[in-house]
């Protein structure tokens, strides 16, 4: 939890401070049958500061009402306020339903909840409260949040160089989806985007004329490796010259952490788990000293039931240039497609081509049988 709060200088400017809530905050509180709330106190330095959630219950809804924060303006932490080591309270309208009955309100992506001074920030938020008892640990029951409704990140572009020169590039907006066993004991699936900078390293191998590879490192423990197979004159020996290469497997390596997969029966990090793409429909190749770019969105298949959604990818490997721009000729999955297409236009003739034979066959057979029947003469 973080607070975004904002004060006046003594010039009349306004100005804004990051304040951390921290996990050793006392936690006090108090419930009935209508109304609760939960006070996180806690200090820095020698200023006082809490914050205060007020919730209603209705019937088996739970209302998020207020919030309401209570700081010093400590010169430490509020240098050039105008009001110097004032105490300060804050309210925020809230009026959200968290939760129903039986149920916790988890959020784990960035939520904010705007008050009249101050924002407040969370991540991996779990909110449950009643009028009742509650047992020990949160419910396996979760409700959600919009903000957990993971969309594509932008088209980001990775390289790796060598040198002075990129020989590496990669391009794409790229989602995961997980499978992995719930609270409720269920099988679920867990989208994870990949991030962008400057939340990803990449590293990259270039020596080889026969095989490249690009991984990318996020998530503290997570690598995606792509990797790209050249095809040659002459087998790839010594002297021979590349016609083209193509991308010939991605390989996640990953682990089950409850901060990614919030909703996951174990409360530690799983083990770690590699998974490697099944082989393409269709190859994702390109031409030597050019590029591969397909614009729609494409679903690569894995092992384990993990599936990567990649949107807008582009490529290019086996490149020396000091240029970070793709360049060459360009391979894309249009064109591939036409070339399905006319497949299937030509597939479709063909069979009209014999449906109509049959039907003239079968016409003729019935039309001669005819002739023979009135040829026959009567016997007297």
């Amino acid at each position: 939890m973080e607070l975004q709060y904002q004060y006046q200088l003594s010039d009349g400017n306004l100005t804004t401070v990051k304040l951390a809530v921290p996990k050793t905050a006392l936690v006090s509180g108090f419930c009935d049958e209508e109304r609760s709330y939960l006070v996180l106190r806690y200090k820095e330095g020698e200023a006082n500061r809490a914050v205060v959630f007020y919730l209603r219950h209705k019937g088996s809804q739970t209302l998020l009402e207020n919030i309401e924060t209570i700081i010093k303006l400590d010169s430490a932490k509020f240098p050039g306020s105008k009001l110097a080591n004032v105490l300060v309270r804050s309210y925020g309208r809230i009026d959200d339903q968290l939760e129903t009955e039986g149920s916790f309100y988890g959020c784990q992506h960035e939520r904010q909840f705007l008050g009249a001074d101050f924002a407040l920030v969370t991540r991996h938020l779990r909110f449950q409260s009643s009028g009742a008892s509650l047992a020990e640990g949160f419910s396996t029951t979760r409700t959600g949040c919009p903000e957990d409704v993971v969309k594509m990140t932008e088209t980001e572009t990775f390289s790796s160089k060598q040198g002075n020169q990129t020989c590496l590039l990669l391009s794409a907006a790229l989602r995961f989806s997980i499978p992995y066993t719930s609270r409720q004991n269920k099988t679920e699936n867990q989208l994870v985007n990949v991030p962008v900078s400057p939340d990803v390293k990449v590293s990259g191998h270039c020596n080889s004329t026969v095989l490249q590879d690009l991984t990318l490192y996020f998530y503290n423990s997570w690598k995606l490796r792509f990797v790209f197979v050249s095809t040659s004159s002459t087998g790839g020996s010594p002297g021979s010259s590349i016609l083209g290469y193509t991308l010939d497997n991605v390989t996640l390596t990953y682990e089950e952490n409850p901060l990614i997969f919030y909703n996951s029966y174990t409360t530690t990090t799983g083990p770690v788990r590699t998974v490697s793409s099944k082989s393409f429909e269709t190859p994702l190749k390109a031409t030597a000293n050019g590029h591969y770019h397909c614009d729609s969105t494409m679903e690569i298949t894995f092992t384990d039931g993990v599936k990567l959604e990649v949107k807008d990818l582009r490529f290019q490997a086996f490149r020396r240039s000091e240029s970070g721009d793709f360049s060459g000729d360009v391979s894309t999955c249009d064109a591939l497609s036409q070339k399905q297409r006319h497949y299937t236009v030509y597939v479709i003739v063909a069979l009209g081509v014999v449906a109509i034979i049959a039907i003239i066959v079968v016409v003729g057979v019935m039309a001669m049988k005819k002739r023979k029947r009135n040829s026959y003469q009567h016997m007297e």
